[in-house]
């Protein structure tokens, strides 16, 4: 097992460290830079993460300190941002990575395990060519055995290296370490083609200048690629003619290269190798020709696999920060319940850091959220549009989720969306308030009209009493006037009582049925008024919920009422039943819809139709239809009506089956 140290004095980071690490690692914490460099210098170790918020000290000369007492050490740097000046600064002292917190916990991972196999496989070259019994590499070996063995072992140890790096010029700078080390190289670099000018690039090198990098570019005609992609063969300066192929002479002559291989994936060439002469002063031989064919092989396949990682994350890092940009908050969890990402406006709405939550328990986010979360997780339900309230903040919030697949179709991991409603409520309820004063405008405005006639009725009469008092036919129809008005004014207020009167229902188990039978009952003056015919389209089975038996009568009886109001003699009234759902309630709902073959109703009528005194009936005050939908609204149900001149209307109640009793709702 490997050894590393954490530097750093945040419990929660290392915790969060130890868990990524302990299945090929033993990690020792140190909460200060001396301490590590005192650990370091007793133990050696295999990797180092430093924490950058050290209290004691500067980051960048803790790096400087820890590769002094251990030069190949590994060192990861963990900063708040990846854009802070200091991330240069770490990287120019030698640190191995620099990565932001909060880290994708495999991502370190991987990254550990790959900076591990690196330090070894340069060791371990550095070992075998310094303990081998002959000159194994690049004299015309005699002792095949050993020189089979040496190389069995470098390719192992270089082929697992580099299949853990996914960083494409980390891959590249740990290839060109192996290589001059390997072959005891003055110098190497690795050129790869431009995907988009398809020009052979210098990306990674060792030994040579840095104005190399701006100078040396191949095109695709030139004859030293040209060669390398025909004959996909290894060319070694000293068998190249001069004066016959001067051409590619001169190019491998430019990069002071003995040796250059081609990088070969899928038929096609994406880059060469270059190896300067030996430190030794010997030349290249069969040995170190196989060695490197070897090498260029993995190295090319390894490259293939590292440039689609870094496509790969490309996308990733663009639709991390389309999500980031998104108004909606995002939560996901892996298959353990583990949170693996949050975006910027979840922060935002529940208050939390990114780097206290990615890699934990989802509980960590709240019971309520981890409920519904996990419960998508394990298959049973799938939540959309259900609104909660945040406990924390006391925001309203509309949530859903929805489970992850793998590319088996199984549940690999659940999603959560969620926004916070606050402005929208805000707003809806600046919306009731505007529609609640329209509303109680029109009904001061209609009540007004309604109380005036019987008003200016007595008035005429009183105004006339004192000088036709003696007028015994004026008093009689005085009183029989006066006593009439006055029942009408109180006729009104009764009704506007009982619009008005919000006490809950009180529900007791009936059968709806039942109760749409009572109302036919309580209209059937009207229904036989008009001579009307009532037809019936009920559902078979009996419908029992819990309902205020008789305020629905009431609600049924009116809508009847009006119904037989807007018919001619002789027509015709159906009443439907159904069972249908409302999104609050998970027993269903059953839906009546009363229709009449009535004159209907023009577009403009039909807005106001269930407001307060709304009616164009000669006789009657209009508010049947407003009582009615309070009483629905109270049964936490819905009514709408549907009409059009000439053609008919149709109102239909929704109720929901509920085994529990109805609050009401004003």
């Amino acid at each position: 097992m490997a050894s590393g140290v954490v530097i750093s004095g945040d419990k929660t980071l290392f915790d969060s460290l130890h868990l990524a690490l302990s299945r090929f690692a033993d990690v020792r914490k140190v909460g200060t830079v001396p301490e590590g460099i005192k650990t370091i210098i007793n133990h050696p170790a295999d990797f180092a993460i430093l924490d950058s918020c050290i209290r004691d000290g500067d980051a960048v000369e803790a790096v400087g300190k820890l590769l002094h007492i251990q030069k190949t050490l590994p060192i990861i740097v963990l900063v708040p941002s990846i854009h802070a000046p200091l991330v240069d600064e770490v990287r120019a002292a030698g640190a191995h990575l620099v990565l932001e917190k909060p880290f994708d916990r495999r991502a370190l991972a991987e990254i550990v395990e790959s900076a591990i196999e690196r330090t070894r496989l340069l060791n371990k070259i550095e070992y075998l060519k310094a303990h081998a019994p002959h000159s194994l590499v690049g004299e015309g070996i005699a002792h095949a055995s050993e020189s089979q063995c040496f190389y069995r072992e470098v390719v192992r140890r270089f082929a697992k290296a580099i299949s853990q790096v996914f960083d494409h010029r980390k891959l590249l700078d740990l290839a060109v370490e192996a290589i001059v080390e390997t072959f005891s190289a003055s110098k190497a670099a690795i050129f790869l083609a431009d995907s988009r000018t398809g020009k052979y690039v210098l990306m990674s090198c060792n030994g040579y200048p840095k104005e190399l990098a701006m100078l040396k570019i191949f095109d695709q005609v030139d004859e030293l690629p040209v060669r390398l992609s025909k004959h996909n063969q290894i060319l070694l300066a000293h068998s190249i003619p001069g004066e016959t192929e001067f051409e590619l002479y001169e190019q491998m002559n430019s990069l002071d290269a003995e040796v250059v291989a081609g990088l070969c994936a899928k038929g096609k060439l994406i880059g060469f190798v270059a190896i300067g002469p030996k430190t030794t002063g010997k030349g290249f031989f069969d040995n170190d020709i196989e060695l490197l064919s070897i090498f260029c092989s993995y190295l090319a396949m390894a490259i293939e696999n590292a440039l689609l990682y870094r496509d790969i994350a490309r996308s990733r890092a663009h639709n991390e920060n389309v999500l980031n940009c998104i108004r909606t908050g995002i939560v996901t969890i892996d298959a353990q319940g583990l949170v693996t990402f949050l975006n910027a406006t979840a922060e935002e709405i529940l208050e939390i850091k990114k780097e206290d939550i990615v890699g934990l328990k989802v509980e960590k986010i709240g019971s309520m959220f981890a409920d519904l979360l996990l419960r998508t997780l394990a298959g049973e339900k799938e939540y959309t549009r259900s609104e909660v309230l945040y406990a924390l903040t006391k925001k309203p919030l509309g949530i859903s989720t929805s489970a992850m697949h793998d590319e088996d179709g199984a549940i690999d991991g659940a999603i959560m969306a969620f926004a916070d409603l606050s402005r929208i409520k805000a707003l809806e309820e600046k919306e009731r308030d505007f529609e609640r004063i329209e509303f109680w405008s029109k009904v001061a405005s209609r009540m007004a009209h309604e109380v005036k006639n019987p008003l200016v009725s007595i008035k005429t009469f009183a105004q006339l009493l004192p000088q036709r008092y003696k007028d015994s036919e004026f008093r009689e129809e005085f009183y029989r006037i006066v006593n009439s008005e006055i029942d009408r004014l109180n006729g009104i207020i009764n009704q506007l009582t009982k619009f008005a009167d919000s006490s809950p229902p009180q529900p007791k188990a009936v059968e709806i049925h039942k109760v749409i039978e009572s109302a036919l009952a309580s209209a059937k003056a009207g229904i036989a008024e008009k001579k009307a015919k009532v037809t019936r389209h009920f559902v078979k089975d009996q419908v029992t919920m819990l309902v205020d038996s008789s305020l629905l009568t009431e609600a049924f009886a009116n809508i009847i009422d009006n119904a037989a109001d807007a018919i001619k003699e002789g027509g015709n009234i159906t009443i439907s039943t159904a069972f249908t759902k409302l999104p609050q309630s998970v027993n269903g709902a059953i839906s009546i819809v009363f229709k009449d073959d009535g004159k209907g109703m023009a577009e403009d009528e039909l807005k106001d139709v269930f407001t307060p005194f709304a009616t164009s009936k000669v006789h009657g005050m209009g508010l049947g239809l407003a009582i009615a939908r309070r009483i629905v609204m109270d049964h936490k149900g819905i009514i709408e009506m549907d009409s059009a001149p000439n053609r008919g209307s149709a109102i239909k109640v929704v109720i929901p089956i509920t085994n529990s009793a109805p609050a009401a709702q004003s």
